[in-house]
């Protein structure tokens, strides 16, 4: 790729990428993700709220009746409140910090993105700038550029590794394949993943075997870079996200199976989950939509591209892409983890990569070989991942997918263009949610700072509007068996006034839950404000008032 091309692609997501943040709203997050990666970046300046009880509001394991539903955060030897997450991304956060405040943070995953977009460009061949363009505006990979998440930094660095393998540098594309764990831990075996792809049979030729070594000689190199800096860290060589959550992964915890207990149901449910899944959709309509775009993938490895089958399977894709579009535009707040839901054109990857693989295109075959590898190991070990847009542990793979799907634009030019433009609909849509989940969730923060105290019941809330909370005016209420509790705790602080934000559709159903127990405790509630957020949740907001009189 000629230099020209790289800034352009660079100037381009820059410009991109910096639009979208104008509409960041500071002092919120997306993801509770986000607010575990602050704790790691500024623990001494961050406020852990306490309950009534003096328990962490960020329940450590074992100490919450009703625990998140990941250990986000976990309890040293000494005591003291770690974090799960690796803590390499945070610390790289940390200098942008320091010199811009919390606009800092998202310094870095943009500069990820556009990193990532120019590996893609570099994956391209002959056409780098519809290949950046592609992997910025068709794939979830911008959205992820918007976080204050390591998701975009660690397909940077996957897919620079592809990208160097194929010019030529196995040695640096293994250090950085090896590394890449650094940033996200899903990440571990993309090293050993290349270098299955690169080595593509057993025995290997001759003619390779020397830049196999030296790719794996890279990879070892990032291996126990990784290895040392968890041990440095975390006193273990994996890090505490793996060691503390594979167990309940596997085998579950106290009260709750784990994902291992029925193998092949698992399997098919995190597959389900990262091709398919939208679960804002009804369930039929959902396997309705996505079934011609799985069957046009699949086709595309087995049959001709130029069949009347293929034909057929192109027309049926095409529409399902066009509705899928219409209800990410339509429909606020989508939850879609499956590849083929958020980006349509994924579908034409089978029908690319066969074609890239009869014109003996290396780069394209290597990327088709670790994305489908990768792919199946992350089925095989991870969870589904949570609430998001697209498999975010897959980002990698999806951007390498869509650009297979690029290869089949001679064969069929009017259905990648319009795959295409429902693929950039689709994220133009949960660019819009993002905005509106900020814009929310910014609103409940303003209550928060202007509040003489808080009150919640909502797990995830202080997570994503902790920069907004003091350590001595927030409070976490279990139930209303707790809120007597609360509001003992808030009258002997000298306050007779404080707002509790509780989840529930109607305000009425939030009263008629916890007004019993703040009238037992010579407290009234009243509705204040309701707050609807992109994810479906709904919060109401009320104001909880002490009616004895101060003596």
């Amino acid at each position: 790729m000629q230099a020209r091309d790289a800034a352009v692609t660079l100037l381009a997501a820059a410009a991109l990428l910096g639009t979208f943040h104008c509409w960041r709203v500071p002092g919120v997050f997306y993801s509770t993700d986000s607010a575990v990666n602050l704790f790691v970046l500024d623990p001494p300046t961050i406020a852990m709220p306490r309950t009534a009880l003096e328990r962490d509001l960020f329940p450590l394991q074992g100490t919450s009746a009703r625990p998140p539903p990941h250990n986000f955060l976990y309890a040293d030897a000494r005591g003291r409140p770690r974090s799960t997450y690796p803590v390499t991304f945070p610390w790289l956060c940390w200098p942008f910090f320091r010199l811009f405040g919390f606009s800092g943070l998202y310094v870095l995953p943009a500069l990820g993105a556009g990193l990532a977009a120019l590996a893609a460009a570099g994956l391209a061949g002959s056409a780098p700038r519809r290949g950046a363009f592609v992997s910025l505006c068709a794939t979830p990979l911008a959205f992820y550029g918007l976080l204050f998440w390591g998701h975009s930094l660690g397909a940077a660095m996957v897919l620079g590794a592809l990208a160097l393998w194929s010019a030529g540098r196995p040695r640096a594309a293994g250090l950085l394949a090896g590394a890449s764990a650094l940033v996200r831990s899903e990440l571990l075996l993309a090293g050993p993943a290349l270098l299955v792809s690169a080595a593509g049979c057993w025995p290997v030729p001759p003619e390779r075997r020397a830049a196999l070594g030296r790719l794996a000689a890279g990879v070892a190199a990032g291996a126990c870079l990784v290895a040392c800096v968890n041990l440095a860290t975390t006193g273990t060589l994996a890090g505490t996200h793996l060691t503390r959550n594979l167990p309940v992964t596997f085998a579950g915890s106290a009260g709750s199976p784990g994902f291992m207990n029925n193998w092949t149901e698992r399997v098919l449910h995190v597959l389900w989950a990262y091709v398919g899944q939208n679960q804002r959709m009804a369930w039929p309509v959902n396997v309705a939509l996505v079934a011609p775009l799985g069957a046009l993938f699949a086709a595309g490895l087995l049959l001709p591209a130029r069949s009347p089958a293929m034909g057929a399977l192109a027309g049926l894709a095409c529409a399902a892409g066009a509705a899928l579009a219409a209800f990410c535009v339509l429909v606020p707040g989508q939850y879609a983890t499956g590849m083929l839901a958020v980006s349509p054109v994924l579908a034409l990857a089978g029908v690319g990569f066969r074609e890239a693989r009869e014109k003996g295109d290396a780069p394209a075959v290597l990327a088709g070989r670790f994305a489908f590898l990768t792919c199946l190991c992350a089925a095989l070990m991870a969870p589904p991942g949570g609430w998001q847009w697209g498999p975010r542990y897959l980002l990698p793979e999806v951007v390498l997918l869509a650009m297979l799907a690029m290869h089949a634009g001679k064969t069929y030019p009017r259905t990648l263009r319009l795959l295409l433009a429902a693929s950039v609909l689709c994220q133009a849509g949960a660019v819009r949610d993002l905005g509106a989940h900020r814009q929310a969730l910014g609103e409940v923060a303003s209550l928060a700072r202007e509040a003489p105290a808080i009150a919640t019941d909502v797990w995830f809330l202080p997570y994503q509007i902790w920069p907004s909370l003091a350590a001595d005016r927030t409070l976490f209420v279990r139930g209303p068996g707790a809120l007597g509790d609360v509001c003992a705790t808030l009258s002997g602080r000298g306050l007779s006034r404080a707002v509790l934000i509780a989840g529930g559709r109607e305000a009425r159903e939030v009263l008629a839950k916890y007004a019993p127990a703040a009238r037992a405790a010579g407290w009234e509630l009243a509705p204040l404000a309701t707050y609807r957020l992109p994810t479906d949740d709904v919060l109401q907001a009320l104001t909880l008032v002490s009616t004895r009189k101060s003596r």
